[in-house]
C-alpha cells in the first residue's frame, strides 16, 4: 500500500502558497531555457523527471502521476491531516457503522469540469471498479476488507467491510472518478481508455493541453469550491516532462 503522508508534496504547497506568478521552480531540458522564461505569464512551473502517464486514478502506478492527480486534478473522499487524521475532501462528513461500514456525505458543490455533478454514483463505481480484479487498481491492498456498497441518496454512500485493519486507510489515495465517462470501458480495458490522456476532474486544476515526453498545461478551475481552498493563485500549471523511464 502506499505510504502515507501527512501532507501534500512539496511542488503542491508551492503552487498554494506563492503568490508570485510565473515562478520557476526547475530548468526544462526541452530547449535548453529556464521553463520561466518560455512560459507564459501568470504560469507556475514545475519540472519532472518524467512524463505523467495513465492518467486516471484507477491505473496509475507512477509516483508523480499519483500525486498530480490526488492533489490537482481530481479529490478522494477524505484527505490526510498534519497528524494523519482524516479530513474532510468530497465527503464532508461520514459516520463509522462499528468496524463493518461507513456512510459518507458528499458536497453538493462540486462538479466534473464538464459541468456534470460529482454524486454518490461516482463514489460508487469507483469503488467498485478498483474491487474489480480486472482494474488491476495499484492500490487494492488497502481494499482487501471491502465488500461493497450503495447508493443512498445522490450525495449518500455506503460501504461496507469486514472487521479488521484500519477500513478507510485506503480512501485518501484513491480520487472518485466521473462515472458518466468511464462506465461504457470494460475493467480490463481502462489502462488503454482515451480519457487517461485526457482527463476530466473535479480539482483544483484542469488539462488545457498535454504534449507526449514534453509537457502537461493545467489551468486554474474556477468552479472549485472556496471551502476546499477555491481555485488556485496561479491561472496556470506547466508541467515540462522527458521521455518515461525504462
Amino acid at each position: 500500500m502506499t505510504r502515507p503522508m501527512s501532507r501534500p508534496p512539496t511542488w503542491v504547497r508551492l503552487v498554494r502558497r506563492s503568490t508570485a506568478l510565473g515562478l520557476g521552480l526547475a530548468l526544462a531540458a526541452c530547449d535548453g531555457r529556464p521553463a520561466a522564461q518560455r512560459a507564459p505569464a501568470g504560469t507556475a512551473v514545475v519540472a519532472l523527471p518524467n512524463d505523467l502517464r495513465d492518467m486516471n486514478p484507477l491505473v496509475a502506478d507512477e509516483a508523480y502521476s499519483s500525486e498530480v492527480l490526488r492533489y490537482a486534478l481530481f479529490l478522494p473522499l477524505v484527505g490526510l491531516g498534519p497528524k494523519l487524521e482524516y479530513t474532510p475532501r468530497l465527503a464532508e462528513s461520514w459516520e463509522m457503522l462499528g468496524d463493518t461500514g461507513v456512510v459518507l456525505h458528499l458536497r453538493r458543490d462540486v462538479r466534473w469540469q464538464d459541468g456534470v455533478p460529482t454524486t454518490a454514483e461516482d463514489a460508487l463505481f469507483t469503488v467498485q471498479r478498483a474491487l474489480d480484479p480486472a482494474t488491476a487498481y495499484p492500490g487494492i491492498s488497502a481494499f482487501a476488507a471491502w465488500t461493497g456498497g450503495e447508493v443512498l441518496d445522490s450525495f449518500t454512500v455506503r460501504f461496507h467491510f469486514k472487521p479488521g485493519a484500519e477500513p478507510l486507510a485506503g480512501l485518501p489515495f484513491l480520487p472518485v472518478v466521473p462515472k458518466h465517462l468511464l462506465d461504457t470501458i470494460p475493467p480490463a480495458r481502462l489502462r488503454q481508455a482515451a480519457f487517461n490522456q485526457h482527463p476530466i476532474g473535479n480539482g483544483p486544476f484542469r488539462v488545457v493541453s498535454h504534449q507526449a515526453n514534453d509537457r502537461w498545461v493545467l489551468e486554474a478551475n474556477p468552479d472549485f469550491p472556496a471551502a476546499l481552498g477555491g481555485p488556485p493563485p496561479h491561472p496556470r500549471l506547466l508541467m515540462p516532462g522527458g521521455p518515461q523511464n525504462p
